[in-house]
């Protein structure tokens, strides 16, 4: 049997996409398109460069340089000509506009490496977007921001990643499997091959938080979920989580979100009971 859950740190949110227009484009050393005025729309670029090299000039005369294995978000009206450099330059250009999202790294050339379902991913994208049906039209869309929410993975403007960061977030995926309390630092550290000490300071940069905080706060959500849905008595959480006692249990429960675990079940079951009387 198996009852777990998967709650975020910080709450994220994914904007609103609309996919304009996909382009598959490979083309050779006379490729060289100008862009101007009223052929300008609001919105973004993302463009993925396959093979080959190409350049973009942007408005001002900014020069973006991209070769194979690159990508980058441009402004669409910031585009004023792009054209190939060498002799091929194969690429994805898709054309979107996007809802309720902060600024895209604009015009910061990101080196992602590429993986083998890529070319498989857009294709699909390429060939749903044209369909009659609304759902796989918007099939294409949902794929598209998978798509590039994987490329923006690794644009820069967040914190540097840690050099431990992979061993560190194999680590917190494990903690589902042992919210009973009984999975210890040293055995953490272990499992991430490191020494202890090495272990909690790559964990504090990665997350932070020490491993004990965040441990504790990943079952407490769980304890939370549990509650929520109605399903285990206060006690039987405690005692699934670890906890010595039910009294140790709210302790925890209440330094956490400031009312014990009774409290806050009481007050979800008067919220469910006035939700259902309107």
């Amino acid at each position: 049997m198996k009852n777990v859950c998967s709650k975020p740190a910080a709450l994220s949110h994914v904007p609103s996409l609309t996919l304009r227009a996909v382009w598959d484009v490979d083309e050779g050393a006379s490729y060289d398109v100008r862009r101007f005025g009223a052929e300008h729309r609001e919105g973004w670029i993302a463009l993925r460069t396959v093979k080959g090299a190409g350049r973009v000039i942007l408005a001002g005369g900014r020069v973006v340089e991209l070769c194979a294995g690159s990508f980058v978000v441009l402004s669409y009206p910031e585009i004023t000509r792009y054209y190939t450099v060498g002799r091929q330059w194969k690429f994805w250009w898709f054309e979107f506009t996007a809802l309720g999202v902060g600024a895209f790294p604009l015009a910061i050339v990101m080196g992602v490496p590429w993986r083998a379902a890529e070319a498989r991913e857009f294709r699909t994208i390429f060939v749903l977007l044209r369909r009659q049906a609304a759902a796989q039209r918007a099939l294409a869309v949902a794929l598209f921001s998978v798509l590039l929410h994987r490329w923006l993975e690794k644009a820069p403007g967040e914190a540097p990643h840690p050099r431990h960061e992979e061993g560190i977030t194999r680590i917190i995926d494990r903690m589902a499997n042992h919210l009973d309390g009984g999975w210890h630092i040293c055995e953490m550290a272990r499992a991430a091959n490191m020494s202890e000490r090495a272990f909690r300071n790559a964990f504090h940069a990665t997350t932070g938080l020490s491993p004990k905080a965040f441990y504790d706060r990943t079952r407490l959500a769980f304890a939370e979920e549990l509650l929520q849905l109605g399903t285990h008595k206060v006690s039987e959480i405690a005692a699934r989580l670890g906890y010595s006692s039910p009294f140790h249990f709210s302790k925890a429960f209440k330094r956490n979100y400031g009312v014990p675990p009774v409290r806050w079940l009481q007050h979800g079951q008067a919220s469910q009971s006035s939700a259902l009387q309107q």
